[in-house]
């Protein structure tokens, strides 16, 4: 093809983190080239991708590092895959990046998942209702 992208990971890789790849596009075309730069189809495990420039002017032979940084959503955890678009006039070159994300940990030692909220109010439930029964008792042995 007229341009090659390779990709490498540079930092990142773990659910809710900021995840950043670097591409290089390199212009294998006997002319300067003009491409347009993006990612695609990685909203199934990260909110959001930015580029640090989203358009590249290369001359015949020229490469250019382009980072890639990828919110990675906090419920992501295995193998995915995001595509690095190049796209100049009508060729669209697209690159597949695979990437393994690690699961978030859980501080507790166990996982309690989305529900976390709920344990959390069942807990203070729990706590509240402790404190109303001791305090109860209390004022009954002052009577």
């Amino acid at each position: 093809g007229a341009v090659t992208v390779s990709a490498s990971l540079v930092s990142g890789g773990a659910a809710g983190e900021e995840l950043v790849v670097k591409a290089t596009i390199t212009n294998n075309d006997v002319e300067t080239k003009t491409y347009k730069v993006g990612a695609a189809g990685f909203s199934e495990w990260a909110d959001s991708a930015t580029v640090d420039q989203s358009t590249v002017v290369l001359t015949a032979g020229q490469s250019r590092d382009v980072l890639f940084t990828l919110q990675v959503k906090e419920d992501a955890s295995g193998n995915y895959t995001f595509f690095i678009e190049s796209v100049s006039g009508s060729d669209v070159t697209r690159q597949p990046v695979s990437l393994n994300i690690e699961a978030k940990s859980s501080k507790l030692g166990f996982n309690l998942g989305d529900n976390w909220t709920l344990w959390a109010l069942g807990l203070l439930n729990v706590v509240l209702v402790v404190v109303i029964i001791i305090v109860a008792v209390r004022v009954a042995r002052k009577k």
